[in-house]
């Protein structure tokens, strides 16, 4: 099964927007402001972290024997203020280690809610726009990709959520600090949808 709808770039020049708390800590998603050529994009924050997901469903016609969803997360030094010493480095390598596990997360979290039999090709590609140090990233980044899905009528059985829980002084807290989450003996990343909390 391809996904054979024509994306037309118009679809997605509403803006949208809505904010809410997590436990003290203001998030917000935007969509339809930023990369209007992709198919779908959500700009999202929490607290000062921000990210830009972009989404591109292929039309193609020729129906592979698997899913081809490609993930892609990014984290430059300038989302959390760093800037490179070399000043002859002046291109980027390869995703480091953090880079791919993260975007395993996301492609965890987001892959089983699709259909078995859906095999358009996605390419998901999330920017880390800045980092906070308080709140992370990739949590962001999962409801963001979550969201950006679920805008383009796939078949997608979201939206998904996900967050971060550690154990500190034998309570369970929700998205901790980088540094709360250095002491913690426990810590797990959670993804789920409405049917299974």
């Amino acid at each position: 099964l391809c996904f054979n709808r024509k994306i037309r770039f118009e679809e997605m020049k509403e803006v949208i927007y809505k904010e809410g708390v997590i436990d003290g800590v203001k998030f917000s998603f935007e969509s339809g402001r930023l990369a209007p050529q992709a198919h779908s994009s959500v700009f999202a924050k929490m607290g000062d972290t921000a990210v830009l997901v972009t989404v591109i469903v292929s039309n193609s016609k020729e129906i592979p024997g698997f899913f081809p969803l490609t993930i892609e997360y990014k984290e430059k030094l300038y989302a959390s203020g760093l800037i490179s010493s070399s000043r002859f480095i002046k291109r980027e390598g390869r995703p480091s280690s953090d880079e791919i596990l993260k975007a395993r997360i996301i492609d965890r979290s987001i892959r089983p809610l699709f259909k078995e039999d859906f095999r358009s090709e996605i390419q998901v590609v999330v920017n880390v726009l800045s980092y906070d140090k308080e709140n992370d990233p990739v949590v962001v980044s999962v409801n963001a990709v979550s969201l950006a899905l679920s805008l383009l009528g796939l078949p997608f059985e979201g939206p998904v959520s996900g967050v971060k829980v550690s154990l500190i002084n034998d309570e369970f807290k929700l998205n901790p600090s980088d540094n709360l989450e250095g002491q913690s003996p426990l810590n797990m990343f959670i993804s789920s949808t409405d049917e299974c909390a």
